[in-house]
């Protein structure tokens, strides 16, 4: 995902944000605009996507369905491809070193300070 957060945020403290199943770090950037705007002076948010892709739930659909791929964390749906622990547990760590790497690139320096997540995209942190 494209950089969303201003160059002014580059040294502020980073919050590692994991959006819930069925949707993306782009989708979850737009659902926190608002608390962005509140935060923008204080904290800089890192957007993760999923690392699994899967079909969006209908209710994403209606909005957001312009913006897939979309994305999971775990399984939750009986149709979607059983994940053994050790594999699921790889590839969410490989998505938020990925993550936190092209922040770094990108010119970030703040430390890391927290997690933000929503439904599924907190339950395993």
């Amino acid at each position: 995902m494209a950089d969303p957060a201003p160059a002014a945020t580059l040294p502020l403290p980073r919050i590692l944000c994991l959006p819930g199943g069925g949707v993306n770090a782009e989708i979850f950037h737009m659902q926190c605009r608002t608390l962005m705007a509140r935060l923008n002076d204080t904290f800089r948010l890192v957007f993760v996507d999923g690392p699994f892709i899967c079909p969006p739930p209908p209710t994403i659909v209606k909005v957001y369905g312009d913006y897939g791929p979309f994305r999971r964390w775990l399984r939750w749906q009986p149709d979607q491809p059983e994940i053994d622990a050790a594999t699921a547990a790889g590839q969410i760590r490989y998505q938020i070193d990925l993550a936190m790497e092209e922040d770094d690139q990108r010119g970030a320096t703040g430390p890391w300070v927290g997690l933000l997540g929503f439904s599924q995209g907190i339950s395993f942190a």
